[in-house]
Formats: structure tokens, C-alpha cells, sequence
């Protein structure tokens, strides 16, 4: 049963082949998925509409990490993210998981540049 969860949850999140996901993968997505759910479902969890002003009035230094492959939620959202606040850094990656920037080996960089960005902040 995870399997299958796990191969039908990373299709709507990311672009990449699903083919022969190794256990630990299976796993890292159980544990992420039962730590994050508001409780009002996952479709809703990932369905937030942001006013434009409510972005452009975002003043403190703000980090945006979004995959390339994320099937879940647009890079041009990312882009119209990045453009509305004024003190913004946005990185992109080329993760297999795509939305998942956390689960695999992948998600390395995107934790670096996290910690790094708060360390100087």
C-alpha cells in the first residue's frame, strides 16, 4: 500500500518517471505525508490563492525553492512570486520529485541553501 500511495501522490507533484522507487523514497514520503496534512486534504493543502497585494507588502527577506519539475504548482508562480516581493531570493532545481524538494538524495541542495540563507539573514 505505501507503494502505491507514494506513486500516486509523487505523480501530481512531479513530471519525472515514477519507475522503481527505492524503498527509502517510499518511506521519506509516508513519514512527510503524515507529518504535513492540515487535515482538510492534500488537494486543498496544495490549492492557495494569494492576493497580489498580500505578496507585494512581504518586506522581510524572503526565500522562494521550487523545482522545475513540479507538477503540483507552476515555476511561473514561483516567477510572480519573485517579481511581487521586494526582498526575494528565488532558487530553482531539477529534482526527480518535483513539488517534493525534501524526499531523495536531491534534496541535499535545497536544505543547504535553506540553512544557508537563514544563517545570513
Amino acid at each position: 500500500m505505501p507503494q502505491i500511495m507514494s506513486k500516486t501522490l509523487l505523480k501530481e507533484l512531479t513530471t519525472q518517471s515514477l519507475d522503481n522507487l527505492p524503498k527509502e523514497v517510499i518511506t521519506e514520503v509516508k513519514a512527510m505525508t503524515l507529518l504535513q496534512a492540515s487535515g482538510n486534504g492534500f488537494v486543498n493543502d496544495l490549492d492557495h490563492n494569494i492576493a497580489e497585494d498580500v505578496l507585494s507588502n512581504i518586506t522581510c527577506p524572503s526565500l522562494i525553492l521550487h523545482s522545475e519539475y513540479d507538477n503540483a504548482v507552476p515555476l511561473e508562480m514561483a516567477q510572480h512570486a519573485k517579481a511581487q516581493i521586494k526582498n526575494v531570493v528565488l532558487k530553482t532545481y531539477t529534482n526527480r520529485w518535483g513539488h517534493l524538494l525534501w524526499v531523495g538524495n536531491e534534496s541535499i541542495q535545497p536544505i543547504r541553501d535553506l540553512l544557508e540563507f537563514i544563517d545570513n539573514k
